[in-house]
């Protein structure tokens, strides 16, 4: 079990304590089993409940209902996969367009669930301004809107100057940019319960602090056992993401290295007054998102608090390591940059910081499918971009169990062969100190990776830094 220590996700310390749902114990059977108890596994189980009334579903969480990825992102609700145009590189744009069209249905698909169940996952949907950091970024800007615009789809992408960017939020570090009304946020650990509410009212039953630690599959039936139980299934769905690789059995399973973690880590402030919203200079109730050496992502909080990451603090850990998840001294370096976003607010410092992984593929793409046999259901992988994706992602995996042929079921990225991480990669030293990070991120893509990777995959993803320093001040770039 991983230990919260102080630095558990913000998001469940603003919610009260609730009982966790009983661990498994004794033997027990069930048709489906979904292993993980994150939106991809709890949009599965809640439609194989919809769509199949008579199957008897269980899911099993080795911690609490939201704990990975699910409970401690950003909350952004939006139609983004990994980044477009390196699915372009890969695929060509008729495949692109696809998956972008599969990614805006999935934001349409949140929006439904939380209006159909009344979840109270505190989603609004104000938009986001996408700004250069610099003004020799701005091209790069200009061909990112460019490329949206060609995806097709209701875009009303709308290309701003940095007047008009510093209109709705006066930072010194904002050129231009565009503004994308597609972006809606919600309350991640809310929205979680929310969803556990709903999966217990159709009659799945969930067992939390119930760890999978070992998965047998035979010809006729898959046996999971956890510390206290065991169960009996038909089928079992692995919506682990990050965890997958803490699997035992990973090679009986047909999922070893189609996925790694990655590190990300998010920040937040007290409650800001009227008076230094007015004082920073952020006047829009939009969110912001930047392009440069380093991608910063921020938007204000529904009870009015900056939410921060950036995706240059990335921290690769060994397969067999998945912890710490919070390292104190990435955020030293996170609060100087949010400093020089807003300076007169300075120096304004986080209350809350954390942490975890995220999956990361090779091809960028969620893996949805069938592995080794129809017994194991594999959807995981959504490359930091899976608070819609993962929803539609588990809508899509309760069909294809049951068969049937949907929209979603029949494309082209479902039910593939994907890509796979090369062995090598389980070489990775470990990286846990700034200096370790800082001479990690220096180069892109990082030497260590340089060999491991496709080469692509660091540019369109910005999984690392260009040859950035920590400081953006004036981002300066290394030699």
């Amino acid at each position: 079990m991983v230990d919260y220590g102080t630095h558990r996700s913000f998001w469940f310390t603003e919610l009260p304590d609730l009982a966790s749902s009983p661990a498994l114990s004794g033997k027990q059977r069930a048709d489906v089993v979904v292993i993980g108890g994150g939106f991809a596994g709890l949009a599965t189980a809640i439609n194989l409940r919809q769509l199949a009334p008579s199957i008897r579903v269980t899911l099993l969480e080795a911690e609490h209902i939201g704990f990975g990825a699910s409970g401690r992102n950003s909350g952004y609700v939006w139609p983004r996969v990994t980044t477009y145009g390196y699915l372009k590189h890969l695929f060509g744009l008729s495949r692109t367009r696809e998956v972008y069209s599969y990614a805006a249905r999935s934001c349409r698909y949140v929006e439904e669930l939380i209006s159909e169940f009344s979840l109270d996952s505190e989603y609004r949907k104000p938009g986001a301004i996408c700004a250069a950091i610099e003004p020799r970024y701005a091209a790069e800007m200009r061909a990112q809107l460019s490329f949206l615009r060609d995806l097709g789809g209701v875009r009303e992408l709308r290309e701003m100057t940095r007047h008009e960017v510093r209109a709705e939020i006066d930072s010194p570090m904002l050129h231009e940019g565009f503004f994308d009304p597609d972006i809606g946020y919600i309350q991640p650990a809310k929205h979680a319960r929310g969803l556990k509410r709903v999966a217990l009212g159709l009659g799945v039953v969930i067992h939390e602090m119930s760890p999978a630690i070992g998965i047998s599959c035979g010809p006729h039936r898959v046996e999971i056992t956890t510390p206290g139980g065991q169960l009996v299934a038909d089928r079992i769905v692995l919506a682990t993401n990050a965890y997958t690789n803490s699997l035992i059995g990973l090679n009986e399973l047909g999922v070893r290295r189609h996925q790694y973690p990655g590190y990300v880590h998010c920040e937040i402030t007290d409650v800001l007054s009227e008076r230094s919203w007015q004082v920073s200079g952020w006047r829009a109730a939009c969110g912001l998102i930047t392009a440069g050496p380093i991608t910063h992502f921020m938007h204000r909080t529904s009870d009015s608090r900056i939410h921060w990451g950036c995706d240059v603090y990335f921290d690769i850990p060994r397969p067999a390591q998945m912890g710490p998840e919070y390292l104190p001294d990435y955020s030293k370096i996170m609060g100087q940059h949010l400093d020089q976003y807003f300076p007169a607010l300075a120096p304004v410092r986080p209350v809350h910081q954390w942490g975890g992984p995220v999956a990361l593929t090779p091809d960028g793409l969620p893996h949805l499918g069938f592995v080794k046999s129809e017994r194991v259901l594999l959807a995981a992988g959504c490359n930091g971009n899976g608070v819609a994706m993962a929803h539609l992602n588990g809508r899509t995996a309760a069909e294809l169990l049951l068969g049937k042929q949907t929209e979603a079921t029949t494309a082209w990225f479902v039910k593939r062969r994907p890509w796979r991480w090369p062995g090598r990669l389980s070489g990775l030293p470990e990286s846990r100190s700034p200096d370790k990070v800082s001479a990690v991120f220096r180069k892109t893509p990082p030497c260590h990776l340089r060999h491991a990777l496709p080469p692509a995959i660091f540019a369109p993803t910005r999984l690392v830094a260009a040859g950035c320093t920590p400081s953006i001040g004036t981002l300066r770039t290394t030699k």
